[in-house]
């Protein structure tokens, strides 16, 4: 999630819109109130792997990579989730094109980057079973 200042007016008016990020959607890509985010505006589709910049019916701002795309809608999902929401174009604003990890600033162009998008994919069923169990295994302790 991110700050709700001027997002859209600042990505309308330059372009680009750097901020902190705020939440754990990310993890472990971006940490929570520590890595700074550069989001441009949207000048070409999104493409699968993408990581998009959208307001939510509710008003709130999200960050989450694109994992399927069915015409100009993307199905969106965070890095620590398992589950996905659909993205209408009119909700999408901008793309992520580089960020801050502690100290060390990365493109999304980059090699490190696109064998990290790679292994999100390649993990993403198992983990999505891992992080359901979990869910299940906390609501059942919770219950006794």
């Amino acid at each position: 999630m991110l700050a709700r200042a001027h997002i859209e007016a600042e990505l309308l008016e330059k372009g680009r819109y750097v901020t902190r990020i705020l939440g754990s959607s990310m993890l472990p890509m971006l940490h929570d109130d520590r890595d700074l985010v550069v989001i441009e505006r949207l000048e070409k589709p999104l493409k699968v792997g993408d990581v998009v910049l959208f307001r939510r019916e509710d008003g709130v701002y999200i960050l989450h990579r694109v994992m399927f795309k069915y015409h100009a809608s993307v199905l969106a999902c965070g890095d620590n989730r398992y589950f996905c929401e659909w993205v209408s174009p009119q909700q999408q604003l901008g793309r992520l094109t580089a960020f801050t990890h502690g100290s060390k600033e990365i493109k999304v162009d980059s090699w490190r980057y696109r064998g990290y998008v790679g292994m999100i994919f390649i993990f993403f069923i198992p983990r999505y079973l891992a992080l359901r169990l979990m869910d299940g295994l906390k609501q059942r302790w919770r219950k006794q």
